[in-house]
């Protein structure tokens, strides 16, 4: 069996006319009866009925019909899939989250970048969690985010930043006073939290949990300028990592007495595809922070 007897066939199917397959195939008449007749002879059964000049499929013929489609829709698949590598192996697609947008992925890009000018970089900001599955889903080749013990055996790492959660207010803000806080502190304060999506939403909301306390959340938001827009204001605070703080000199970062440490890393998927420039963009990585294994 050959793959132009499998897309013959399967024209044949899709028009029950053998006149109307070799116009659409630009393939003459006698070439696709006879290598439907060749794949019946192999076969040794019948495709086709023929009754005036119609034709019917088999029993035979439409087992066979289904399995061919679904052989020639993945061979078609992978073609275009192939196609489309070919035209961006020159780029790396990275996921990354916001808060790492702002201040660690710029001193990143420019120093790759200028090492590897003619490597493109695309783009894909969302929250932690859901870069994750960006990069389940090939939406992504590699990914910066915040770390834990549950992705290793689902993701290749490589942590090479570490850094703390800090709640963040205005310099007039009362806590803005404080050397440490608490979670117990927070109790009554109005707080802004990045949207669920965001590694820290669901963690900071099981340490609340677990005090026993119902968090009273102002706002939800992933977008940096709006929530420092609203810290600015002096009613509430934010969580956010301590150089996000540090940039803006009305924010405040108090640190809390139990510091939530933040592991940063480069995640990408088990057995996939990396091609030399996302490899290159991994060995910069090493080469650039001294925190990795």
């Amino acid at each position: 069996m050959k793959f132009s007897q499998m897309v013959y066939f399967r024209e044949v199917c899709k028009t029950m006319n053998i006149s109307k397959a070799s116009q659409n195939l630009f393939v003459s008449q006698p070439a696709i009866s006879s290598s439907i007749k060749t794949l019946e002879d192999e076969f040794g059964l019948q495709l086709f009925h023929r009754n005036n000049n119609k034709l019917f499929l088999t029993a035979e013929g439409e087992f066979f019909y289904e399995q061919v489609k679904t052989i020639l829709d993945q061979t078609e698949k992978l073609e275009l899939r192939m196609k489309d590598l070919g035209r961006t192996h020159n780029t790396i697609r990275l996921g990354v989250p916001p808060m790492i947008g702002i201040f660690l992925f710029p001193k990143i890009f420019n120093e790759f970048k200028a090492k590897y000018p003619k490597t493109e970089i695309g783009i894909h900001e969302s929250g932690s969690l859901e870069i994750r599955q960006f990069v389940v889903d090939d939406v992504v080749d590699i990914a910066i985010g915040i770390l834990d013990e549950d992705m290793k055996p689902h993701f290749n790492v490589l942590p090479f930043y570490e850094t703390e959660l800090v709640f963040a207010v205005n310099k007039d803000h009362p806590l803005a006073r404080r050397d440490k806080i608490s979670f117990e502190t927070l109790k009554d304060e109005k707080i802004i939290l990045m949207k669920a999506d965001s590694f820290q939403n669901p963690r900071i909301k099981e340490r609340f949990a677990e005090l026993g306390i119902e968090p009273n959340v102002f706002l939800y938001s992933s977008q940096l300028y709006t929530i420092k827009k609203f810290v600015s204001y002096g009613n509430c605070g934010a969580f956010v990592f301590r150089e996000i703080a540090d940039m803006d000199d009305d924010m405040v970062a108090v640190p809390f007495d139990q510091p939530i440490k933040i592991s940063i890393g480069l995640i990408w998927k088990h057995h996939g595809i990396l091609y030399s420039e996302a490899e290159h963009f991994i060995d910069h990585i090493k080469a650039s922070f001294p925190l990795h294994p």
